[in-house]
């Protein structure tokens, strides 16, 4: 450390002036996510569809789901917790419906077809 700079100096200076933006660059969208303050989509890119986290042979019908399905069903956010214990999906083409488990089993995923 050099004997003029202050004790915890920052590593670096940022010019306040530097970081605005201008809101005719923004699409309206993300110009109102930032005046409110509301969280980043995620900016990863589209995620895979579910089908892909399907087992190779998956049959239709009312059933639990594989662990790599439940996988792609939290990456997705459409897995079922105690909180939020059903939520809706789409897997190649077919609604379902998936729930929590019974008490003790709430770590297991149940999907029911749904018309």
């Amino acid at each position: 450390m050099l004997d003029d700079e202050p004790a915890m100096a920052p590593f670096f200076n940022v010019d306040p002036e530097h970081f605005t933006f201008d809101p005719v660059q923004l699409p309206p969208s993300e110009h109102r996510r930032l005046l409110n303050d509301e969280p980043v989509p995620n900016e990863a890119g589209p995620l895979i569809p579910l089908s892909f986290y399907a087992p190779p042979g998956w049959q239709h019908g009312d059933q639990w789901a594989p662990e790599d399905l439940k996988e792609g069903m939290r990456l997705h956010n459409v897995l079922p917790s105690v909180l939020e214990p059903e939520k809706t999906l789409t897997l190649r083409g077919v609604n379902y419906t998936a729930t929590i488990g019974p008490p003790g089993l709430e770590h297991e995923i149940f999907l029911r077809r749904t018309i």
